[in-house]
This record gives C-alpha cells, structure tokens and sequence, in this order.
C-alpha cells in the first residue's frame, strides 16, 4: 500500500497524528506529539550532524577495531565489508529518516513503533523495542571508552617496557572519563551544541594526520591486488564465505548508534524537517571517511604478521610503531583516533540520557518519576545522564573479572541497535507504509524498496552477531551474545510484571487530547485560554 494523505472533515492525517497542531498556542514540534517542551532548542543542523558524526567517528572506530577484519577475511572483509555495510545502512537511514520526520520524538525507535503498529501490541513493541535500543546505547557508549582506555595503556607499556596494565587500570581510566563526560554534559549543556562542531574539525585534522603519516612512512607499499583482494583467515573456520560474512560485523560494529541525532528531536530547530537530514548526512559522511581512511590503510599493512603478533596490545598502536619505527611518534600517531574515541562517548552518553528520559516520560523507565525530571535551570534530566553513565561502568566493572563476559556484554551493541531499527520499519511496512504525505521528508515510490533491503540487512547482521568467531568452538570463545540478548530480554520481562504493564501505557499518556465543547474552550500548552465562537477544541498537554 502506498504512502497515503487523506483529508477528513478540513483536515490531513498530519493533523490527526498532531492533534491541535492548527490550533494557536500549540506550535512546538514537541507539544504537536503530546509532550511538554522542556529542553532548549539549540541544536542547528551543523550542530546535530557534527554530533551524529562525533557518535559514530568511523575512523577512529576501524583503527581501534583493525584486528577484527584483519583475521576474519583481511583486506577482502576491510574493504568490501565496508562498501556492502555501509550501501546497506544507507537504506536503513532513509528508513529511519522517514519515521523521525513523522514523530520527531527523543523517544526516537520506541516511540515510532508504538504510534504505528496494532493497538493491540503496541505497548509491548513499544517497551521491547526502547529496552534494545538503551541496552545497545549502554553498551556502544562502555565499548567506546574502554577502547580508548585499552589504547591509552598500551601506549604507557610501549614507552615503558615494564609497566604492564591491570585489568583495573583500564576501569579507573574509564571511570575518570565517564565522569568528566557526566560534569561537561550537566554544567557546560549550553556549548555541547558549538562544542561538537569544533571537535569534528579535531576529528578531521586528527585523521588526515594519521593517514598522510602513514602513507609517508610506510615503504613499500601494497600492491592494489593485496588492498583489495587479499584473503587472511585466522579464525580457524574453513569456509571462505562465513569467514567474510564474520569480517562483516566490525563494519557493523561501527555503522551504528547514528539514531543517536533522532533522540535530540526535542533540542533540534524544526526537528520533522531537520533530524532526517542529519540522519542521513551523518551516514553518508560516515561512510566516504571511512573510505578515506580504509583504502590508504589497506596500502599500507605491510606487517600484518607483526602488527597481529605484536605483545603491545594495540593493533593500530602497533602499527604507526612498526610504521614511525618511533616510540614517540607511534603513540603520538594512535593517540590522536584515541582521543576522538573519547571524545565521541561524551556525544553518545547525551544521546543516551535522552533516550531513558524519554523512556522515563512514558512510564517505561523504572522509577519514572525520577528519571523523567529535568534539571529547570540547566535543562538536562540529570538523573538519566548519571544513571546512564553508572550502567556503563557496571558493564565495565564485569571486564575486572572475566573479559569473555565484557566483551559479549559488547557485542550487544550491534545486535540491539540493530534489533530497535528492525522492530518499527517492519511494523510500517505491516501497517502498508500509511505515514502521511504531508510529513517534510518522505520516500514516495522509493518506500517499499528501501524498507525492504534495510529490513533484510538488520535481520541478516543481527543473525550473523551470534555465530561464534573462533574455531573450534569452546567456553573461552563460545559467542555468548544470544545468552546476553535473553538476558536483557528477561531483566526487561521482570521490569515489565513488577512495573511496565502498570506504569506504561505508551506515548499515547502524554498525547494532546481534542476535546469537543459547546463553548469553545481552548487551552494552549502554555496555560492561556481563548474563547472561540462556536465549536472548538480544548488541548491538553500532559507535562512529563
């Protein structure tokens, strides 16, 4: 069924999902969705796509995770990986970008599902859907400090032989990273907008540094049969395809989290029109850096033996060694993806504590009342923030113990996120696509195609993430992300019997309400009343 704009008594289905949108008084795109405007609207478009970028740095993530691809398929999985990945994403993006253009809510996935599917389930998709999406969130956001903090050591053991790094080093570094990223994002919320902008420029010069000292070091170079056809297998698998199917998911691994700018809808000027641009700007510049860096590099691996060999740790770190053949100017050179690693999970904890406020606002989070509550001065729902950034240092916390665990609790990243985009395209393609037309952003003919082949791709990489990557399979490399999916499942199954059934009824608690009276009273989100002639419409807002 195609995309459809009907207009019943005067009005568009547009105004029936913005219920009093045509009304004076209701003119936030917040409010037109049922909810109270309680965030500063300071985001432009460059300032959401520098943070949407920042949140997904695919540079600093495929020279912090070279060793994945480099085993399972080499260049072959790099570079081809990349291409079929990110082709795929971009199809997801469109997706996506539709849906935030009908509701640009911070609820972003779960909100979506919930005003789309069946009555009779949305509820449960709703709050299935919203626990995927933050399990992914928490995971993506500890993955990407306990990187950097993996690389920060191993740069300390290269300098100094003898310093060997305790488990509990890289948790203390993460914890001090964690709570300088709390304090920026509660004290300094107002410069975050601008201040992404100026580290995305960091960010560029950060990986143009790298690249031109890698290509001015490193003789020989590869061939260009080597960079783009080459095939390694160190995962003992002997099939060549499962092996490159297995290369894929580094690529997956970092084409995600770009949902992250639909969840500051609610801080975004004009967000129906603006957050979809973004969405997909941020992925399409996500996927030409990645180019950038992946084609030079690939020219480069001259020492793959050595850089997979090496005690130091730090496949990158290892190279721009072997590369610089300097201490100084290795750790220099690794640093620089290191610190834009870092700097990206301050940009995704924001991200991140938006999601479980809205969550909270619906009565999904537990203890709603205060998670949903938002700092009047600063305008930050503080609360979300620091409980956001404790959930990730509990999952970094397990990394002390057993670093089979922490790494599986990691792997979650890819399949929830995955999981939270699947969930509502399928559920529009179910309805028959019915998303008005007269949203700002929309597919026409192109719909059905695109919802498609990013629904077959989300179900293919979430398939793939829980085959084991090691042969022969044993507890040590036993892929445990299918026990850790049922287990979020199950946290969020108890929540849902001890409090969910009761607390969330869905965005739909929140909805303005229109209201026939013979006398015409009509009340605006901001409390004024105006008295029409004849029938009017009262709105209600329900404050979070």
């Amino acid at each position: 069924m195609a995309d459809v704009s009907s207009v019943k008594n005067g009005k568009s289905v547009f105004d029936s999902m913005y219920p009093g949108s045509e009304q004076e008084g209701v003119h936030d795109e917040t409010e037109r969705l049922g909810y109270k405007q309680e965030f500063r609207r300071h985001f432009s478009l460059l300032a959401l796509t520098a943070m949407g970028y920042m949140t997904l740095t695919p540079p600093s993530a495929i020279f912090l995770t070279l060793v994945a691809p480099l085993n399972s398929g080499g260049p072959q999985a790099l570079f081809w990986g990349w291409i079929i990945v990110c082709t795929f994403t971009i199809f997801v993006a469109f997706s996506l970008g539709e849906l935030c253009s009908a509701f640009p809510s911070a609820g972003g996935p779960s909100y979506w599902i919930y005003r789309i599917s069946s009555p009779r389930w949305r509820r449960q998709l709703s709050y299935l859907t919203g626990w995927l999406n933050l399990a992914g969130q928490w995971a993506f956001g500890a993955s990407a400090v306990f990187q950097s903090a993996f690389t920060f050591t191993a740069a300390a053991s290269l300098y100094h032989p003898e310093y060997v790094a305790a488990p509990w080093h890289l948790v203390l570094i993460c914890f001090f990273w964690l709570a300088l990223s709390v304090f920026a994002n509660i004290f300094a919320n107002q410069y975050l907008a601008k201040l992404n902008t100026i580290l995305l420029a960091f960010n560029i010069l950060g990986v143009l540094t790298c690249i031109i000292t890698l290509l001015a070091t490193v003789q020989p170079k590869q061939t260009a049969e080597f960079a783009f056809t080459a095939y390694i297998n160190n995962t003992g698998w002997s099939s060549h395809a499962l092996v490159f199917i297995l290369g894929l998911l580094q690529s997956a691994f970092t084409m995600i989290g770009y949902d992250s700018v639909t969840h500051m809808s609610e801080e975004m000027v004009e967000p129906a029109k603006n957050v979809p641009k973004a969405l997909i700007v941020t992925v399409l510049t996500g996927t030409l850096s990645g180019l950038v860096v992946i084609i030079p590099l690939l020219f480069c691996l001259t020492r793959i033996d050595d850089i997979l060999a090496s005690e130091i740790g730090s496949p990158f770190l290892a190279l721009a060694y072997l590369s610089t053949h300097s201490r100084p100017g290795g750790i220099v050179l690794a640093l620089l993806p290191t610190s834009c690693a870092l700097l990206a999970s301050n940009s995704m904890l924001m991200a991140t504590s938006r999601t479980v406020y809205a969550f909270a606002r619906d009565g999904a989070f537990p203890f709603p009342r205060v998670f949903r509550r938002v700092d009047q001065r600063r305008l930050v729902p503080t609360n979300a923030l620091i409980v956001s950034a404790l959930i990730e240092v509990v999952m970094l916390v397990l990394y002390i113990g057993s670093s089979t665990l922490f790494y599986t609790i990691i792997s979650l990243a890819t399949i929830g996120f995955d999981l939270a985009y699947l969930l509502p395209i399928v559920a529009l393609m179910v309805k028959g696509r019915e998303l008005d037309e007269s949203r700002p952003f929309k597919l026409g003919r192109w719909g059905w195609p695109t919802n498609v082949a990013a629904s077959v791709f989300l179900a293919f990489i979430s398939a793939t993430m829980l085959i084991p990557t090691l042969s022969p399979v044993t507890a040590s490399n036993m892929n445990y992300t299918s026990c850790i999916l049922v287990f979020i499942l199950l946290v969020a199954g108890v929540f849902w019997v001890c409090q969910g059934r009761r607390t969330f009824e869905g965005p739909d608690l929140h909805l303005v309400e229109p209201e026939k009276l013979g006398s015409g009273e009509f009340a605006t989100a901001g409390g004024a009343k105006k008295r029409e002639e004849g029938e009017g419409v009262r709105v209600v807002v329900r404050g979070a």
